[in-house]
Formats: structure tokens, sequence, C-alpha cells
């Protein structure tokens, strides 16, 4: 990031109110202002993948700092992740419904 972009968060950020969801260019990727505590300012990144410019969650997923990130990712890129997702897919997943002639 350079310069300019720096200046214009900063501005776009003190701009902001509190909880305002700040777009950015990369799609389902945020800047959250959170409300000061005791005079310190904190900036949260969201992120909330969307479909068709529609979220997919009301709520996205909240990181502060790289520390978070790189935990976060530690978990997403685990392989375990997504056959365990896949498991509960295959189990709850919707079924259809057959409907009964009478």
């Amino acid at each position: 990031m350079n310069n300019e972009q720096k200046k214009i968060l900063i501005r776009s950020v003190e701009q902001s109110c509190p909880w305002d969801k700040i777009p950015t260019s990369v799609e389902g990727l945020f800047i959250v202002k959170t409300p000061e505590v005791n005079g310190h300012q904190t900036v949260l990144i969201e992120l909330n993948p969307s479909v068709m410019g529609q979220p997919l969650k009301k709520r996205g997923v909240y990181i502060k700092n790289t520390n978070e990130y790189e935990a976060i990712k530690e978990i997403i890129n685990n392989p375990k992740v997504k056959e365990l997702i896949e498991a509960i897919n295959e189990c709850y997943s919707k079924k259809i419904v057959r409907k009964i002639e009478i």
C-alpha cells in the first residue's frame, strides 16, 4: 500500500461512524471502524464473501492484527476443515422430499 492509499484509508476511517463498513477494491474485504475506548481507535478488517454483490453472511470474520490473520489462515488451510465441512454437508444437507401420490 502506497502513501496515497494510506492517506485515503485514514481519511475514510476518520470520516466514518463506528461500525460503518468501508468497502475496498477487493470483493468481500471491508474496513470497519469500532467505537473509541479510552481515546484509542481500533480498526478491523472484515472478511465476508459475496455472491452477485450480496454478502453471504450477516456478519463476516473480523481480523484485528497479523497474529489473528495468521491463526485464521492456518485453520482455513488445514485439510481437516474441508473434510469436516464435506462430512457435515453429506449428513445434514437438505434432502429432496418426495411428493406423495394420493
